[in-house]
């Protein structure tokens, strides 16, 4: 044996002849698509509702084998800062604080999601989701005397 090579996989003998061969090359994780929250839909958190978002997604299936994880992306411009979740599920529930601006606000959301291998990443065909989260009681229901926003 003449050559070897730990990074391609392969070995060759003296006369060229291939020994060995390994094919080391990653295809990153197939392709999948958003489901929940829909694009343009509200969703609405609060007293009645739960104080958490559903996301949820197709599952990516990497023909290699290799452990698919998830990349959840959530951003507004209304929100302090950009969330950021790790997850193997197809399926993510995540409290959103929203600050209170005006009891009447409906903040739009975009949200997008990656699978990845590890080495390779594949993005939500559908792209980037796009919903409108409308907080029922943030900080209303805590003072004394409010009234419901739905008996105004």
């Amino acid at each position: 044996m003449n050559f070897v090579s730990p990074w391609s996989g392969w070995a060759a003998a003296e006369d060229g002849t291939i020994l060995h061969y390994r094919d080391t090359t990653n295809l990153a994780p197939g392709p999948f698509s958003r489901l929940v929250p829909v694009d343009n839909d509200t969703a609405v958190v609060g007293a009645n509702t739960g104080d958490s978002v559903r996301f949820a997604w197709t599952a990516s299936i990497d023909s290699d084998g290799d452990p698919v994880t998830y990349v959840l992306q959530i951003d507004s411009l209304h929100l302090p800062n950009q969330h950021v979740f790790v997850t193997s599920d197809t399926i993510f529930y995540v409290h959103i604080p929203v600050p209170v601006f005006r009891l009447d606000d409906i903040i739009p959301v975009y949200w997008r999601i990656a699978a990845t291998d590890g080495q390779d990443t594949t993005d939500a065909s559908n792209g980037t989701g796009h919903f409108y989260l409308d907080d029922q009681y943030q900080g209303v229901h805590d003072l004394p005397g409010a009234v419901p926003r739905d008996s105004l």
